[in-house]
């Protein structure tokens, strides 16, 4: 129906009416789709399996995640539940030891039943769990040695096939004897693997505002596809040579983005190359901003609608859609367009223009501005192609075992010298801004001044002008009451962190922490220092008592020492799993409230909630119910 009323509105109606119909379909049609991919609305999904007592799941390995210290992570699929079909994607973690890895494509069996992946800790922090879910991921499952079995290979099918494909050739880098972490850059560049990215090295690139080359995108598939469109010219001579010419070249740009990853931002890229190489095939050559929504449309509508909600997908359309936009005004406006200048002059002005369309988006998912974007771009992306081509001349003659030593020597020495022009302007850290703390409401507000700051450069309107600079008004007035509220805030805190107990004091925009470790909790308080608007961080050793407001803290520490004689505290902390007989604790101090942070032994939880319920004393756990967080009553 609204499809048909679309048609009737580009037939008899203004082209707003067109325009606001098709955007109304294609809104439904969009959610329509999203809706069907929620488990609740999959009968099959393993989340609504209702026996865990007897279970056998059958899993399929999809992808390499990024290890860490404690275990090995991979993206899995549930293909089966008691020889019945079932799906839905999960996050699997193999727990180090003498088991080797997985492979993509390799499936197993397991008695265990994933587990719901729990809200973030503390507050501000980053929250894994809605990061999964917008992935399509709701379910979690840390497996050991001798939990799983290992089920025969079957014969994969396209995907399966592509898949072994990717794992032989990163395989294939690793043996070309590269060391690291020239290694881990590489398998990022050429195959968009970033799970061997050395922390370091990772970090370096996002200060520099260089992270942007280490994820497979346009600037990549465009590189690839001059290059095979180059290699398949003679193609153009034989009959129907253009039609062979451009179908070849978008089967091998579609075949690398399988090989890529599939992510978002080459997906994106392959789409529009595919629609621009057939319309200017067919001679009817349309505007880039058309390509761009027909591939957002295709992209969520016929693939996958939950990308929508990931950051790639977001910072990927808004980065294209700024240089669309902005890129030919600035550069019609470089004052040095004749040569040597006019390259440089493109470089900053693409850079510009990218920077603005994510620029909301970068502010509000990482709280940081990197200062000096337009120094890495410009030393950077000049020699990004050699880099790229470089790359895959070594892979393909490490497949065809023909490659020379001096060759991958070269390119050592290539990745060598970008990763320390990369680590010397992130070293500048006066021009590396953090922790900014920016809303939703500020994101909104400047998305849409860019929106009709772009609307007047082509149109030149000047309501648009102006419409734009009461929307940036708006933002810094948003943020001005955020961080007026955040003054009046006084509340303490009993933040999760495994091993260590630590108090937080927060008076307005200024923070108290307590902890016998300073730096043990320095990490949780980025995230803090964001979502609270802190000015003032202040360090103090961990005492074992605290009145708050009129409230007692106490806190219990290893040694298990208190006094029966003592006043009742409104609130005990144990700390170091205390030896103690808790029973005869709550009968002589008679808490009224009781917290067990992360430093306990997770053991010990269970018996001591019991104890608490018996005394009618209610119980925290910071493990299983995140920081306990308690105002300060104003005297």
């Amino acid at each position: 129906m609204i499809l048909l009323l679309v048609w009737l509105a580009k037939e008899r109606s203004p082209s707003i009416a067109f325009w606001v119909l098709a955007g109304l379909g294609i809104g439904v049609l969009g959610y329509w789709r999203m809706s069907l991919a929620f488990p609740q609305n999959r009968p099959a999904h393993f989340l609504h399996h209702g026996d865990p007592e007897q279970v056998n799941f059958q899993i399929r390995i999809l992808e390499e995640l990024r290890h860490n210290s404690f275990s090995r992570k991979y993206m899995a699929e549930v293909i089966g539940i008691n020889s019945q079909p079932a799906e839905g994607k999960l996050l699997l973690e193999l727990e180090h030891g003498e088991t080797e890895g997985f492979l993509p494509g390799q499936e197993l069996l397991t008695p265990l039943v994933p587990a719901r992946v729990k809200p973030p800790s503390n507050p501000g922090q980053f929250n894994y769990r809605a990061y999964l879910h917008n992935q399509g991921v709701y379910g979690r499952l840390k497996i050991g040695p001798g939990e799983f079995l290992r089920v025969a290979q079957k014969k994969a099918g396209l995907l399966g096939l592509l898949r072994e494909l990717r794992s032989y050739l990163l395989n294939s880098l690793e043996k070309t004897g590269l060391p690291e972490p020239k290694l881990g850059i590489a398998k990022a560049l050429l195959l968009g693997d970033r799970t061997e990215v050395d922390p370091a090295v990772y970090g370096n690139y996002r200060k520099a505002g260089a992270l942007h080359l280490l994820a497979v995108s346009g600037l990549h598939v465009g590189i690839l596809a001059t290059l095979v469109l180059t290699l398949l010219a003679p193609l153009k001579k034989l009959p129907y040579g253009k039609e062979i010419h451009l179908i070849l070249g978008i089967l091998l740009l579609w075949g690398y983005a399988f090989l890529a990853g599939f992510s978002p931002s080459v997906v994106r890229a392959v789409i529009l190359f595919t629609a621009v190489a057939y319309a200017l095939l067919r001679q009817r050559p349309g505007q880039t901003i058309h390509f761009l929504a027909l591939a957002w449309i295709f992209m969520l509508v016929l693939i996958n609608p939950g990308w929508l909600l990931q950051v790639g997908f977001q910072l990927s359309f808004a980065a294209v859609t700024g240089i669309v936009v902005f890129f030919p005004v600035l550069y019609r406006k470089w004052p040095w367009k004749s040569k040597p200048w006019s390259y440089p002059g493109k470089l900053l002005a693409v850079s510009l223009s990218a920077q603005a369309g994510t620029l909301p988006l970068v502010l509000y998912y990482f709280h940081q501005f990197p200062g000096l974007f337009l120094l890495s771009n410009l030393l950077l992306l000049p020699g990004i192609g050699l880099v790229l081509a470089l790359g895959l001349l070594c892979l393909l003659l490490q497949v065809l075992s023909l490659l020379p030593p001096f060759l991958i020597l070269v390119y050592e020495n290539v990745l060598s010298l970008m990763n320390r022009t990369v680590d010397w302007i992130a070293r500048q850290e006066a021009f590396h801004m953090e922790y900014i703390s920016w809303d939703f409401g500020q994101t909104a507000a400047t998305a849409i001044a860019i929106l009709l700051l772009a609307g007047f450069l082509k149109s030149g309107r000047k309501s648009m002008l102006g419409g734009a600079a009461l929307s940036l008004i708006g933002a810094h007035v948003f943020g001005l009451v955020l961080w007026m509220n955040a003054g009046t805030a006084r509340n303490w805190l009993v933040p999760h962190k495994v091993g260590h107990s630590i108090v937080w004091v927060r008076q307005g925009r200024e923070l108290n922490v307590f902890a016998a470790d300073s730096l043990s909790s320095r990490h949780l308080l980025r995230d803090a220092r964001v979502l609270w608007r802190l000015e003032t961080v202040t360090f103090n050793p961990l005492e074992n008592q605290y009145d708050l407001g009129g409230q007692t803290l106490r806190i219990l520490d290893s040694t298990g020492l208190y006094s029966p004689c003592e006043p009742s505290p409104d609130v005990l902390l144990l700390s170091g799993s205390p030896k103690v007989h808790l029973d005869r604790l709550l009968e002589e101090l008679q808490p009224g409230q009781v917290i067990a942070d992360g430093s306990n032994y997770h053991s010990l939880l269970s018996r001591w909630e019991k104890s608490c319920s018996a005394s009618g004393i209610r119980f925290h756990a910071t493990s299983l119910q995140g920081a306990f967080l308690k105002e300060i009553p104003r005297r």
